[in-house]
């Protein structure tokens, strides 16, 4: 028989100590975190503490949010409970600050990296492909899903370009045979609205690249004009005389409206004032989405919800 020698175990006193040392040092790292972000003020995504003389509104601007949406956030219910209004607020209250809303960015997969004013057709254009072939291209699913509208892209998403193959026909020697390239889906579509209601059967000149088009807006203020997959600029003349308006666009430039810069851009369009496309779901784009809730009937709270981003997606239709 042989005996294996047992490891000499510690006391509980030393167990104790060991455990309450840990504790220790735990808190002291909590201390010290929660230190460091009350000397940097509010941040979003943490907790913070009250300090002598705030409020709920000198906190929100400091982190350009809107105090109804940090006082109603889930996180601060149990204050809620305890505070009845914001204005009983104390020093050494805890309060959180939500996290601001951020940009999906970019997505997909491949070689070909997208850049501003890229869209599936002014790739397809360029590098020689049906854009058809790259939008169903199965490595190109994610893509497919996050943007589902191949027209808006966003700078950094990345591309599969699939390998090209050459397409053989066969037809008799030393005749003339005739070969008809599948034509371009692409179009430049415009509703003219001016203080709100469609121009109605105004004449347009409509110039994109260099290609000059001329016709007469619909009953809605519309008008639709074939537009080359790589085209940049668009310049449309509607009406005439003193009675005439001019407008400049970019084309391909729009990010896609999952973006906070896809959304102010689509409402600095549609005449609601973001400021610049920033990026940054501050005041004054909160401000705008309001107003563009009200313009709509929809609820004025200036949150990108469901309803009011479809609703922005279907009155700028893209």
């Amino acid at each position: 028989m042989s005996l294996r020698p047992r490891t000499p175990q510690g006391s509980s006193g030393g167990l104790r100590q060991q455990h309450a040392a840990r504790l220790k040092a735990e808190l002291e790292a909590k201390r010290a975190q929660a230190d460091a972000a009350e000397v940097g003020g509010p941040r979003p995504g943490q907790d913070y503490t009250l300090r002598e003389g705030d409020t709920l509104e000198s906190i929100a601007r400091q982190v350009e949010q809107e105090p109804e949406a940090i006082w109603n956030h889930d996180n601060n219910e149990e204050l809620r409970e305890s505070r009845a209004s914001p204005q009983e607020l104390q020093a050494g209250d805890a309060i959180f600050i939500p996290a601001e809303e951020k940009d999906t960015g970019p997505v997909g997969q491949g070689d070909y990296v997208v850049k501003q004013g890229d869209s599936i057709a002014s790739i397809a254009k360029d590098l020689g492909y049906f854009w058809e072939t790259i939008w169903n291209e199965p490595t190109n699913r994610e893509l497919r899903e996050v943007r589902q509208d191949p027209n808006v892209l966003l700078p950094g998403d990345r591309v599969t370009l699939p390998k090209k193959t050459p397409k053989q026909e066969s037809g008799e020697t030393e005749e003339r045979h005739r070969f008809v390239r599948r034509g371009e889906p692409a179009a430049f579509r415009l509703c003219v609205l001016r203080y709100g209601e469609p121009r109605a059967n105004q004449p347009y000149t409509l110039d994109i690249d260099g290609q000059v088009y001329t016709g007469t807006t619909d009953a809605d203020g519309k008008l639709q004009c074939p537009a080359p997959g790589n085209a940049r600029r668009a310049t449309v003349t509607v009406g005439e005389g003193d009675d005439q308006d001019d407008y400049v666009f970019s084309i391909g430039r729009m990010d896609p409206i999952t973006t906070i810069t896809g959304v102010q851009g689509r409402l600095n369009n549609l005449g609601f004032d973001c400021g610049p496309e920033d990026g940054h779901l501050g005041p004054r784009t909160r401000d705008a989405i309001r107003a563009f809730q009200g313009a709509h009937e929809l609820e004025e709270n200036g949150k990108l919800d469901d309803g009011t981003r479809q609703k922005l997606e279907a009155e700028y239709a893209s």
